[in-house]
């Protein structure tokens, strides 16, 4: 038997006074003493004594111990977040130091890769014709949309809202390589989108995108999409605020980088994703109050459709059955974003006087498709804009559709009333036929009031954003054709006189009415469900209440407004949500003009 011999060294057996004082050392710090409310409040260490400690033994102070209070540290997800935020800032710091950005002093719409049109232009008000689509792609002289797609020699723009943010081609080279959308991060905004942005602007098959969207390979145009849809979806999510502003660049910076092929002023090859992603980017910045580039990528939103032929997609009449489910939903993909690009152009026009650069009558585009029927596949004809606006569909109700027959008739009375103003102009002018496009614009205008107000629910007591959107645009609508007859009658000369601007003058304090009513009832819906070019018709509002101050009618409206807007802003601050807190500030400052 083989024998081992152990020795006992301290190594092997330490000293049991050691050991002793070092368990009882380990089991007084291992025990957590609650220090009483007293000592506490003066931050003094307290010895847990027990009925009182020595504090405030000494002291006098009644000795009361809280064991309820929360535990310490950061709240759950509170250490995720801010590690998010700082990659984030990382990100974004390494693509600065990458590219070098500058502020720019100048205003670059692009990196020279648009096409010029060389097809023939005309205004609306007349002018030179030639083409196809003679009345369609007039343009006016001063457009500040225009460089992105024609050689011009100057543009002016406001310095102040060009200084504020990068210009394109200055970030055509940057990248943000640090930056990573996780799976989970696509999956939760792609639903926010769909959740509370796609009910204002309805562009995508939710399938259809989902579909692409999760594949490896996406096209160029695809993937400035999906960061257009990201960047849309965080304006409604507090989670996903901090990427905002990195998100935005990357876009810009992705579509800076399509080189869309020289084309003659030929018909483009149909690209509606990039036209989709153009239309995003607007409605994004003008979310966020960037006026400047709000505008400018909605008109190349506007160019870039009609170049594709958006506006002709139904020019060889052809009935939706005719094709294969994908085929179809294509189509209603085209009409619904080329509609899309219409609703903001004309709405941008409005809100800030510019001549509009379309007429709707040459459009052969059907109206879209009420949305729930476009994603569930239901697809049947509907109608064309000039056919709708002067009936009463019943068959096809649809809220976002009523949104373009006011606005079609908007653009409309825009294109008589330039024509007015240059009959006036001429000496040997053509017969006057203002009583005749008034008397049908009045008829239209009555119509599609009549239509909204029985042929559809209350929108005050009605969930439907959209149709809440609608009624503000035909009282606003109301606004704006007093306020072009009123230049009318400002260019037929001081002794002319037209009962019917006074007709629509008293018409228009009763859409103001009616407004301030409707702008009460915004103030009980969630803020994502606020339509966020609501802005304009509440800005056309505060614009006839300023022109009409000296009425004792305006001035009662004007605090009414007032009080509404300021409970607007209130609930903006604290819901965080996405309408506007610098543009209502716009609409309060109008008001005390």
């Amino acid at each position: 038997m083989d024998c081992y011999c152990v020795m006992h060294t301290e190594e092997n057996f330490p000293n049991p006074v050691s050991t002793y004082a070092m368990t009882a050392a380990l089991s007084s710090r291992g025990r957590q003493r609650l220090a009483c409310q007293e000592c506490r409040r003066r931050k003094l260490r307290c010895d847990g004594k027990q009925p009182r400690c020595s504090t405030c033994e000494q002291s006098g102070a009644q000795c009361d111990v809280n064991t309820d209070r929360p535990p310490r540290g950061p709240k759950k997800g509170y250490l995720k977040a801010l590690q998010s935020k700082i990659d984030t800032l990382e990100s974004r710091l390494h693509a600065q130091e990458q590219s070098q950005l500058k502020w720019p002093d100048s205003l670059d719409h692009g990196d020279g890769s648009f096409p010029a049109i060389t097809m023939p232009l005309v205004t609306m008000a007349g002018g030179e014709t030639g083409g196809p689509d003679a009345g369609l792609l007039g343009m006016p002289e001063h457009d500040p949309f225009l460089s992105t797609f024609m050689d011009m020699t100057s543009v002016h723009t406001a310095p102040s809202l060009i200084s504020d943010h990068t210009s394109i081609s200055s970030l055509a080279g940057t990248s943000c390589t640090s930056f990573h959308v996780t799976d989970a991060m696509q999956a939760e905004l792609d639903q926010l989108y769909f959740d509370r942005i796609h009910t204002a602007v309805p562009i995508l098959h939710q399938r259809r995108y989902l579909s692409w969207s999760r594949s490896p390979t996406k096209s160029k145009s695809q993937t400035c999409l999906q960061y257009a849809v990201w960047i849309a979806a965080s304006l409604m999510s507090v989670q996903f605020q901090h990427l905002q502003e990195v998100l935005y660049t990357e876009v810009r910076r992705l579509l800076a980088g399509i080189s869309l092929p020289n084309c003659g002023g030929q018909k483009l090859d149909s690209d509606v994703e990039l036209v989709q992603a153009w239309v995003l980017v607007s409605t994004y910045e003008f979310a966020k109050t960037y006026r400047h580039e709000a505008s400018t990528s909605a008109g190349r939103a506007f160019r870039l459709a009609q170049l594709m032929g958006l506006h002709k997609v139904d020019a060889p009449l052809r009935c939706p059955e005719d094709g294969d489910e994908g085929d179809l939903v294509a189509i209603e993909e085209k009409r619904r974003v080329f509609w899309m690009s219409f609703t903001i152009e004309t709405l941008y026009s409005m809100r800030n006087s510019l001549p509009l650069a379309i007429n709707e009558q040459p459009i052969t585009t059907l109206l879209p498709l009420p949305d729930h029927e476009f994603q569930n596949g239901q697809f049947r004809r509907t109608r064309m804009v000039s056919e709708s606006l002067v009936s009463r569909n019943q068959d096809i109700r649809s809220s976002q559709n009523e949104c373009i027959l006011l606005l079609a008739m908007c653009t409309r009375t825009l294109f008589h009333a330039q024509k007015f103003t240059k009959q006036i102009e001429k000496v040997d002018s053509e017969e006057d036929d203002s009583p005749v496009w008034c008397k049908w614009l009045d008829d239209t205008l009555a119509l599609r009031l009549q239509v909204l107000a029985h042929d559809y629910p209350s929108p005050i007591s009605s969930s439907d954003p959209t149709l809440l959107f609608a009624n503000f645009l035909a009282q606003s609508s109301i606004i704006y054709l007093w306020r072009e007859m009123r230049e009318m009658e400002a260019a037929a000369g001081p002794d002319a006189e037209c009962p019917v601007v006074a007709e629509y003058q008293r018409r228009s304090f009763g859409a103001v009415e009616r407004m301030v009513e409707l702008t009460r009832s915004l103030t009980t819906f969630p803020s994502f469900k606020i339509n966020p070019f609501l802005r304009i018709p509440l800005f056309l509002c505060a614009e006839f209440l300023s022109l009409n101050r000296p009425s004792r009618q305006a001035e009662a409206l004007i605090q009414n407004l007032l009080e509404v807007v300021r409970q607007l802003k209130s609930m903006e601050a604290y819901q965080q949500g996405y309408f506007g807190l610098a543009d209502l500030d716009r609409i309060i400052e109008a008001l005390h003009v």
